[in-house]
């Protein structure tokens, strides 16, 4: 009886201790689980930080940019197709007006002819052609500054078309090319001197053209010559020939290739210049100085007997320079030489037959 009531005491104890403490508070998971279950069918509240209310700006702006620049790069494609095919359109042209002046070169007549052919190129054809003919004019007299081609090339410098006039300028110095013509060079220098009409066109690359022409005129020290034709102009150099016509050909777009970029095509100008000078030598190559006489040549072609081949001579003692037109001929009998015609380098034998 006494463990009975004693465990009877302790159990109503244990009851009122717990009556009496507080009961525990709820977990955060088991909280915060009914607000989750409650919220899943919720859309998002709008946020109102700036980051998020610029972000369709950004896109927006990011795709126009985009779009833009494609457009940009589309319109630069497109010109520069279209330049391209205006170029390769009037190239046949360029190409015919060089051919005129490669078939009249290296004969008195024939380039006659084709002058009075590019006058009248010169007066009645259009802008494309206007370009082409100050070349085929330094074509037909390269090295060979008549005072005719001087004033038309002069006035063509002038020529509201820069083009045209930048082709003139070029045309000047390959006319005058190592012959240290003063006419040609006061004019160039005026033409590269500060506040000129060659900065008309806002930039300096007139006058690095005009500059070009100017170091043309005293190539070698006048020395040199950019002739092709050879041989009393009886024969052509094809390589001289080429140096010329990848100068002539690129100078249409002369801006982008020997006055820009790719100025180094102006090296192939080295391919046509050769000596102008008469050296005389004897059977082992040692230099011998003799007398000659230097004078304009004259056609003696279907002339009966022996005519002079040289009209209005003077008298040097080689080496000798020799102008354009110029011939030579021995002055005395001490000597013969190897080649009938004296330009170059002749080698010269003993006249046996010669007595003092």
């Amino acid at each position: 009886s006494s463990s009975s009531s004693s465990s009877s005491s302790s159990s109503l104890a244990s009851s009122a201790s717990s009556a009496s403490s507080p009961p525990p508070p709820p977990s955060s998971s088991s909280a915060s689980a009914p607000a989750a279950t409650t919220n899943v069918n919720k859309p998002p509240p709008a946020s109102s930080s700036p980051s998020s209310a610029s972000a369709p700006s950004v896109s927006s702006s990011a795709s126009s940019s985009s779009s833009s620049s494609s457009s940009a790069d589309a319109a630069a494609a497109a010109a520069a197709a279209a330049a391209a095919a205006a170029a390769a359109a009037t190239f046949h042209r360029t190409a015919a007006i060089l051919g005129i002046s490669l078939v009249a070169g290296g004969e008195t007549l024939g380039i006659q002819m084709a002058s009075r052919l590019l006058e009248h190129l010169l007066r009645y054809g259009d802008v494309t052609v206007r370009r082409t003919v100050p070349l085929a004019y330094a074509l037909l007299y390269t090295s060979n500054p008549e005072i005719s081609i001087i004033d038309l090339l002069t006035r063509l410098t002038h020529e509201p078309d820069f083009t045209v006039a930048r082709a003139a300028v070029l045309a000047l110095g390959i006319v005058g090319a190592g012959t240290n013509n003063a006419r040609l060079a006061n004019f160039l220098r005026g033409l590269c001197a500060p506040g000129s009409d060659s900065a008309r066109d806002g930039s300096d690359r007139l006058t690095f053209v005009a500059r070009v022409a100017l170091g043309l005129i005293h190539i070698g020290k006048g020395l040199v010559t950019l002739s092709p034709f050879h041989t009393d102009n009886q024969l052509m150099s094809r390589v001289a020939m080429t140096g010329l016509l990848v100068i002539l050909l690129c100078s249409d777009e002369i801006l982008t290739t020997a006055a820009g970029s790719q100025h180094y095509l102006l090296t192939s100008l080295a391919l046509a210049a050769r000596p102008r000078m008469l050296l005389t030598v004897d059977e082992q190559g040692e230099p011998i100085p003799v007398t000659v006489r230097v004078g304009q040549g004259v056609d003696v072609a279907a002339q009966a007997g022996r005519p002079r081949a040289v009209t209005g001579t003077q008298t040097h003692s080689t080496p000798v320079l020799l102008a354009h037109g110029e011939r030579a001929e021995l002055a005395t009998p001490q000597y013969t030489s190897v080649s009938p015609i004296l330009e170059g380098v002749v080698i010269l034998t003993k006249n046996p037959d010669y007595v003092e």
